[in-house]
């Protein structure tokens, strides 16, 4: 078949396509409403392909069609690739409509992605929101452009291993355009030096949106939020030295964005704070002057939010071997590759005693994702800043003992495990300063009803007339007020006598405060306890 009434944007789709008479009977199964399109895909990380078979009532004169599929392909994007191939269905029927003057008929399209046939139903309209929305609105304008009616039909896939519907020609169809997608996918492999997914325009698209030489597969929000601000907040990040410009191509930016969403937005908020220092440890309460000394509240050496995680006073390190288990059992929960599992936990501990990365494993792909790591930094790793390694390096090895488990789903648990791990590093930290604060706070409270307690017994007929106001209340009335009350009543009293004794230069009343009114005074004004 020579596609040569399609435009250039076109043949992407379509250059693989071949029919043994030119689609002639094709052309004559359409009319009688005996035609079936059938396609299925093989997605190998960013890259995959497309195959898709029409057939009439038997296969016959059946048109096989192959494609790369173009665009943005992120891993486990199985919608996207589905589409590539209804799109070749669609341009191959619609060709053969025009050479054979075909003006009406019908044809069946099948596919086990459901979602992928929404193009083809008479209620469906493109929304910019959608995914993939090249695709998608090349799909349903191609089929507008058609003679013919389009019948979707979702068959369930891979029902050579489990019958699940009743289309039996249909699953066997979709089940050989499975095997043949990966045959083209290994013949491609052998003859390109590259398998990178093609940016190309697409025909019957619409308007496009560009970042540089990449498209963007739908002007939805988050893709262009994303395309806009990623780059700003990643140099912002490289200037203020959390990784190196070069290390930021390694980062696992997916699997962080997917992470963060898994978690509530004060732990969002918290990790943007500890990894930027801007929380309150030791070092920035000293810089924001809010208190004199940058001491670990549980050891005593300077604290900066990497002290935080590496503390090992008493209490901290039962807390990190409880979490350092959860995670253990997590890894081994999701049959994590073993030699992952040794170097996350191996070097996870040696970062923490701050000993150099270890990377001599047995396996060279674990060696050369553990350099990936250790130049993006196992504080980051905690931060979640996962090198991308990790998680190709766990599909391969899902695929190699035939594992459906999905290599996403797991850098995304390991994400909130390694999150867990610091979060409750700093619980404990805090944990530590404010039950010590607390009981500082007590004691400068019961020194707070003592001053108050002597300031009643004292003789108050030095004191004008509208500062006498405040001995109204009862001795015992007083301890039973709120803290507020009693501090303002103290900070008046305590500013009255002083006065009175300035007017009457009585030397003898204008002594110093003592050191425990001193103290009461400074905690009342500061809300720091001495």
């Amino acid at each position: 078949m020579q596609p040569r009434s399609l435009p250039r944007s076109a043949h992407w789709a379509v250059q693989h396509a071949s029919v043994d008479d030119d689609g002639l009977h094709l052309s004559q199964a359409i009319r009688s409403g005996q035609a079936v399109a059938v396609s299925h895909a093989s997605l190998h990380g960013t890259s995959s392909v497309s195959s898709t078979v029409v057939e009439g009532s038997g296969s016959e004169h059946r048109l096989l069609c192959h494609a790369q599929v173009p665009g943005l392909v992120k891993e486990g994007d199985c919608l996207r690739c589905e589409l590539a191939g209804n799109y070749s269905a669609v341009l191959c029927v619609n060709v053969i409509c025009l050479q054979h003057n075909v003006t009406q008929g019908s044809i069946m399209v099948a596919c086990d992605n459901i979602n992928s046939l929404w193009p083809f139903k008479p209620e469906y309209l493109p929304n910019p929101r959608d995914k993939n929305l090249d695709l998608m609105q090349a799909v349903w304008a191609s089929v507008q452009q058609s003679p013919i009616d389009w019948n979707p039909v979702h068959v369930h896939g891979h029902q050579d291993r489990k019958v699940k519907d009743s289309h039996r020609r249909l699953s066997a169809l979709n089940c050989e355009m499975d095997a043949r997608a990966k045959l083209f996918y290994r013949h491609l492999s052998a003859v390109l030096p590259t398998l990178e997914a093609p940016q190309l325009p697409i025909h019957n698209e619409g308007w496009t949106v560009w970042s540089g030489d990449t498209k963007l597969p739908s002007p939805s929000r988050e893709c262009l939020y994303a395309a806009i601000q990623d780059p700003i907040t990643q140099l912002y990040w490289i200037r203020h030295k959390r990784f190196s410009f070069d290390a930021r191509l390694a980062i696992d930016w997916d699997t962080c964005a997917a992470g963060m969403q898994a978690l509530q937005p004060a732990r969002r908020r918290w990790i943007a704070k500890h990894a930027s220092s801007n929380c309150g440890v030791g070092t920035t309460l000293v810089k924001w002057k809010c208190q004199d000394i940058d001491r670990c509240p549980r050891c005593g050496v300077p604290e900066d939010t990497t002290h935080v995680l590496r503390c090992t006073a008493k209490g901290a390190n039962e807390v990190w071997n409880e979490s350092i288990a959860k995670l253990t059992a997590y890894l081994q929960k999701t049959h994590t590759h073993p030699r992952i599992q040794e170097s996350l936990l191996t070097n996870l501990h040696r970062w923490r005693h701050g000993a150099f990365t270890l990377s001599n494993f047995q396996e060279n792909e674990v060696n050369s994702a553990t350099t990936s790591q250790s130049s993006i930094g196992w504080k980051n790793l905690l931060e979640g800043l996962l090198s991308t390694s990790w998680r190709h390096l766990q599909q391969r090895y899902y695929h190699r003992h035939n594992s459906r488990k999905s290599s996403k789903r797991w850098a995304k648990g390991l994400f909130v495990q390694l999150h867990h791990l610091a979060w409750n590093q700093w619980e404990h930290r805090n944990k530590i300063k404010h039950d010590s604060d607390r009981a500082r706070h007590l004691r400068m409270e019961r020194q707070l009803d003592h001053q108050n307690e002597h300031f009643c017994a004292q003789t108050h007929s030095d004191l004008p007339p509208q500062e006498r106001l405040h001995f109204r209340l009862v001795l015992l009335a007083i301890p039973n007020k709120p803290l507020s009350f009693k501090q303002n009543w103290f900070r008046n009293v305590a500013a009255a006598k002083q006065h009175a004794a300035r007017r009457h230069a009585n030397a003898a009343l204008a002594e110093t405060n003592s050191r425990e009114q001193s103290a009461v005074l400074h905690w009342v004004l500061t809300n720091r306890p001495s």
